[in-house]
Order: C-alpha cells, then structure tokens, then sequence
C-alpha cells in the first residue's frame, strides 16, 4: 500500500492550480486554500492499484492530480463487480463522506499510474470552522450534492424504466415461447388424428405438417409484429442478405461433402446399396418404374418453401426466447443451452417418425442454431437448410440412409 506523503513546494504549487481549477474549490479564497493544503498529503499508485475499498471507513477527501481511477460497486446478491464511471485529472471522489458518518459506498481503483491528493478533513474543520474557514468551500459541497443526487434521480428513474422494459419484454417472451410450445404440443397429439382422418392416403402426414407449419408461421408473426420485437430477436430482416447467403452456403459444403461420403460408405459396404448410385435422389420418387417428374419437382418446391417456416419456429421463435429467459453472464453458455434445448423441442415433433428422423433435424439443427446465432438473420440458416436438405434428399438421396 502506497504511504502518505507530505507536499513539496513544487508539487504544493500543481495541487494548489488543481484546487484553484476544481469546480468544488472554484472561488475558494487563497486563505481557505491554505487551509485545505495544510491537511493534504498525496500517494502515488500503480496501475490497478485500490485507493479505497467498499464499506471502508475513511473522511477523506480525493483530488486525482495525475492519472484515472475507476468507481465500482459489488452486487451483494451475485458479489459480481459492476464498473460505475472512470474520473481523470482534476476530478475529486470521496465528497459524501465529509457530510455522513455512513462507510465507503464503492471501491477506487486507479486505470493507471497516478498521482492522488488526500484532503484529511477532521484535522482541518474542527480548528478552521471556528476561524469562519471553508465557507464557500463547503457552500461548494453543498452544491456539488445537490447536484449529485439530482442526477441520481434521474439514473434510478431511468433505471426502473429500463427495468419495466425488460420485465415486460420478457413476460410477452414467456407467452410467445409457451405459445409455440402448445402449438408443437397440439401437432404431435393430432398426428394419430390426422391417420385417423385420412386413412389410408399416402401424403396425409405432409399434408398435416404443412398445414401446422403455416398456421404456426402466421401466429409468430403476428405476434412478433402485434409486440414490436427487434427484428434481431427472431431473424425477419433482409439486412446483410447477400452476404449471410453466401456465409450459408460455403459453411454448408462441408457438410454436403460429409453427407455425400456417408452415402459412398453405404455403396462400399452394404448389400442393401449393390444396385445404386452414388447420386439418386430420384430413387424415391418412382412410381410403376418410372421417375415422376411431376412428383419430384413438387416436393422439391415445398421443400423450399416450406425450410424458412421451419427456420422461422426452430430459430427465430423458441432458439431465440430461450436465450433470452436464461439468466447470467456467460453469453457463450446461454448461446448452446438455447441451441440445445430449442433443437431437443423441435427434434421431438419428428419422434412420431424414425429414430433417423429425430436425428436428421437434430444434428444438422446444432450447426443452424450456431449459423443463426452469429448472423442475427433467418436468410443464412434458410438457405443452408434448403441446400443441405436438397442436396441430400433430391440429389444424393435419402433412401436407406435415413
């Protein structure tokens, strides 16, 4: 710990033309100076060095003469540090104590090295107040606190505002999350329904899926827009479109390329595979020998359409609530507990189908929530999805895979 030096002349004379300059002391008579001085002593620190400590008990008042410091307060709740402002040269901290018998209400701690004037007040005002001393000095302290705590006024209003905000942000976030999450609830309870409904046609399970998938679509939007939330909470932006399709679909290829070396294993190493190619996609779109064009295209359009729906409640509604209802400070931490917990929910709706299935919107799921966590936007993921879904299911080919 630094120790407290007694003034120079030379540096009598810098504290002296700091005092004369500081708003507290402006006006203070050259008498009243003198007075202030004659109680003074300075310490030098280091960088990151404590010039006072929270609850501490001192009556000191602080001149910064050289350098910075940093006012910070502990959250007694969490005991996390929480940086109030930085002061430089010529600025003064320690005020309030001088007025109340009440401890150190935040800890010092110097930005670099520095140079600090410490004005030791019960050695000065028990002799010069007799003397009528300090009068404009403390009508300037006087002042200073009053407006002080006008300004802490307005910050504590602030504050509750930003607070309301956030808690009312946050509520319609739980009744947009839950909501998506009785709208999945409510497609995998009609599944055996919609069997039962459509007994016996082929396309009854697609048919029920888009359908679930436009109405939940329009629902989130509606309430996206009806709510005014940031077009960076679920992705609806067109910002940085060009390049966040491109970012899409370079990080794709490699996958692609996985995809593509997992069917040539197949081919090597499974009866099953003996009479395919390593790219038919057509394969599961023959009827009576034939390829039905008609068919393959169709599929291959909904397809399309249907991957930023997908995208849209994967991503843009329950990756993004998620993230928003954990609570602490690791962001990185946040980021996969909402891909993780988001793509389990939207992994499940597909557990009526094969275990394959699950997987297949699960994995691929993990690298889209990342992609859709560093852009902020639904065009990257959209279009990885649609390229690395085409690919595998209309090109390379799903059948027996998957």
């Amino acid at each position: 710990m630094p120790e407290n030096r007694e003034l120079g002349d030379q540096l009598r004379e810098k504290v002296l033309r700091a005092f004369e300059k500081s708003h507290l002391l402006h006006e203070v008579g050259q008498e009243e100076l003198s007075v202030l001085l004659s109680g003074s002593s300075y310490k030098m620190y280091g960088k990151d060095e404590v010039v006072l400590y929270e609850n501490e008990y001192s009556r000191e008042l602080y001149l910064i003469l050289e350098g910075s410091v940093s006012i910070s307060k502990k959250d007694e709740s969490t005991g996390e540090e929480f940086s109030i402002a930085t002061l430089q040269a010529g600025d003064h901290f320690g005020e309030l104590s001088l007025v109340s018998e009440e401890r150190r209400s935040a800890t010092i701690t110097t930005c670099e090295s520095s140079i600090i004037v410490a004005i030791v007040f019960p050695e000065i005002t028990k002799a010069s107040l007799k003397k009528g001393h300090l009068t404009d000095f403390l009508f300037n302290l006087a002042r200073e606190l009053s407006t002080r705590l006008t300004v802490t006024n307005e910050i504590t209003i602030r504050a509750l505002k930003n607070e309301l905000e956030e808690a009312t942000f946050r509520w319609k976030l739980g009744l947009f999350s839950t909501s998506i999450i009785v709208m999945l609830a409510i497609y995998t309870i009609s599944i055996p329904f919609s069997d039962w409904l459509f007994d016996g046609f082929k396309y009854a399970n697609r048919i029920h899926s888009i359908t679930w998938l436009i109405v939940c679509s329009v629902v989130s939007v509606y309430f996206i827009k009806k709510n005014n939330l940031p077009k960076s909470f679920s992705g609806l932006t067109t910002k940085n479109w060009l390049k966040y399709s491109w970012e899409g679909i370079y990080l794709t290829i490699p996958a692609m390329l996985m995809y593509l070396f997992i069917k040539w294993l197949f081919l090597q190493y499974s009866k099953d595979f003996q009479h395919r190619q390593l790219l038919d996609g057509y394969y599961s779109f023959y009827r009576n020998g034939q390829l039905d064009i008609q068919i393959y295209f169709l599929a291959f359009t909904l397809y399309v359409l249907m991957s930023p729906l997908q995208e849209l409640i994967a991503r843009g509604c329950l990756q993004s609530s998620i993230q928003q209802f954990v609570i602490g400070s690791n962001d990185d931490k946040k980021k996969w507990m909402a891909i993780l917990v988001s793509n389990l929910l939207f992994a499940s709706v597909h557990s009526h189908l094969r275990i394959s299935f699950v997987l297949a919107a699960f994995l691929p799921g993990l690298f889209w929530g990342w992609l859709f966590h560093r852009q902020k936007s639904l065009i990257g993921v959209s279009v990885s999805h649609i390229l690395l879904g085409g690919w595998c299911i209309f090109v390379v080919g799903t059948k027996g895979v998957f």
